[in-house]
């Protein structure tokens, strides 16, 4: 990983920095559910994550928050689980830096929890997102929602996209 970017699990300390980005429009625009977090919700989501199944994480850029990456639907059987995440800092926003902390989050997936598969949806509106899945040559396929769409990224293409462009 980069020396300047950390991954460390979400705290308590956290929640209310991660509720203010998620609710900001930038931010917002990108999730099926777009309502707005209250502090008493997002206090509640906290209490609720199930840590079998979820593994959420700050990304810190030279020890400033800038982003969470989190994974649900964790299954390790089939040793499969959705990415997500967001930058929060603006300055952060379709950077290298915040490319390097994503692929950072999937190098992690893949070695530290042993998943071999990473299913998600992307917004057809979020180009920088499309255009980085294809880049890890990750399988994109269209849903019956017109507003969405389906990816799935293994570890060979992960492995296969590191190894060429020996980025982290």
């Amino acid at each position: 990983m980069n020396e300047n970017i950390n991954l460390r699990k979400l705290t308590i300390d956290d929640i209310e920095q991660v509720r203010i980005w998620r609710n900001t429009i930038s931010i917002n625009k990108n999730f099926i559910d777009r309502a707005i977090i209250s502090k008493e919700d997002q206090q509640n989501w906290f209490k609720n994550i199930n840590p079998q199944l979820e593994k959420y994480y700050i990304a810190d850029y030279k020890s400033q928050r800038m982003g969470l990456f989190y994974a649900t639907k964790i299954d390790y059987e089939k040793k499969e689980c959705e990415p997500n995440g967001f930058i929060g800092i603006s300055k952060f926003i379709n950077t290298p830096i915040a490319g390097i902390a994503l692929l950072s989050f999937f190098k992690f997936l893949f070695t530290e929890l042993g998943m071999l598969k990473l299913k998600g949806k992307i917004m057809k509106h979020n180009h920088s997102f499309i255009e980085l899945h294809k880049q890890l040559n990750a399988n994109i396929i269209a849903t019956e929602n017109a507003k969405m769409l389906k990816v799935e990224l293994t570890k060979e293409s992960f492995k296969e996209f590191i190894n060429r462009y020996h980025i982290i």
